[in-house]
């Protein structure tokens, strides 16, 4: 199974969608892999430069596998169970 196999070579800095099967829906980079707990703590990711503050990391596509700038959120940090992983999206 593709999600199997992805979700157990999650990695630091892996791009990781978040969905909770209900409404939420979010990309997310990989800040540490915690498998003995099976969590990961990740960082919110958005497409909205425009929308950057003074701690968020602006990752132009030139430098991921995305297609589009990224804005890592800095302060938007959290814990998740990799139950709520459904895709790997980029590096």
């Amino acid at each position: 199974k593709l999600v199997v196999t992805v979700l157990s070579n999650i990695k630091i800095n892996d791009i990781v969608r978040l969905n909770n099967g209900k409404k939420f829906c979010r990309l997310a980079v990989v800040l540490n892999v915690m498998k003995e707990h099976n969590s990961i703590v990740v960082a919110f990711v958005h497409p909205y430069t425009e929308y950057a503050t003074e701690l968020d990391v602006v990752f132009p596509s030139t430098i991921t596998s995305i297609t589009y700038d990224i804005v890592v959120q800095g302060d938007v940090v959290t814990t998740t169970s990799l139950d709520y992983v459904d895709k790997f999206v980029g590096i």
